[in-house]
């Protein structure tokens, strides 16, 4: 299956990034193509650059070159790392050295189509939780003290505008509905907060009640096509020992706790872990 990310930059001073590329396990071989267009400009002009690699293996680098009436140059070189790869992920590393920054003005554009290719089925969603809310990766946080707000954004790659749902679940069973909206200016990324407190759950007010050491699981179906994406939290740290917790629904979503049922029912169980001190 592929799946593709689109990288682009407006200033010399944001030449860089990362990106998370989600599948399902498999052993065979990651392979990615790439598809760039560049303009930009200078005191002679408009400058412009396009090229297309395929069966890329990482570490990857090109060089951007550029060109106008009056000739062409090296605008600088592109550089695709992997960062970390898991059974279940790949994430990429991304920058480019410009070579005579103070040359250009600006203007600049650049947009290039990265796709990841693997044997097996690849998807774009991807959640993250966040300190502060800027989506950095200096404020990606997955524990976080009690009283703290927690800040969420998600992504399908895929410009599908609307809001969505995160469910979010403790070991404990507390459980909240957090609405993501998507980003104005910046399409196919969905962001909401809510708060984690030693206090009551209150779904009006976005609050979720966590005991210390206590993990939760946010849930949420970024591209509707009936495949969620997960991510952790933990509360004030991740605990050093682990309990193991069935909890028992009345519905397939698993969001309507029970704990009796009518002859014939079906019920729908989960079982976990919840970190203790």
């Amino acid at each position: 299956m592929t799946s593709s990310t689109t990288l682009t930059f407006t200033n010399r001073s944001e030449m860089s990034g990362e990106y998370t590329f989600q599948f399902t396990p498999t052993q065979g071989e990651i392979i990615f193509s790439h598809e760039w267009n560049l303009t930009c400009y200078n005191v002679w002009g408009k400058y412009t650059g396009s090229g297309t690699e395929g069966d890329i293996h990482l570490p990857y680098n090109i060089q951007l070159r550029v060109k106008n009436m009056w000739g062409s140059q090296n605008f600088g070189r592109l550089h695709i790392e992997t960062r970390e790869i898991t059974p279940n992920s790949i994430t990429v590393k991304y920058w480019i050295k410009c070579y005579h920054p103070g040359e250009w003005y600006n203007g600049l554009s650049y947009s290039g189509k990265l796709t990841c290719m693997t044997p097996g089925d690849t998807q774009t969603e991807v959640i993250r939780t966040y300190s502060r809310p800027i989506f950095v990766d200096e404020n990606l946080e997955t524990e976080f003290p009690l009283e703290s707000r927690i800040f969420v954004r998600a992504t399908d790659g895929i410009e599908t505008g609307g809001t969505r749902d995160c469910t979010v679940t403790t070991d404990s069973g507390e459980q909240i509905v957090i609405p993501l909206t998507e980003l104005p200016d910046a399409l196919g990324y969905y962001i909401g907060s809510f708060l984690i407190t030693s206090g009551g759950t209150w779904q009006g007010l976005l609050r979720l009640h966590m005991e210390e050491f206590e993990r939760a699981t946010l849930k949420c179906d970024v591209n509707q096509d009936g495949v969620y994406s997960y991510w952790e939290i933990w509360a004030e740290e991740k605990g050093p020992g682990q309990l193991e917790v069935v909890i028992t629904f009345a519905d397939g979503e698993y969001t309507e706790m029970a704990s009796s049922f009518d002859a014939e029912a079906t019920v729908f169980v989960l079982a976990t872990g919840m970190y203790i001190g």
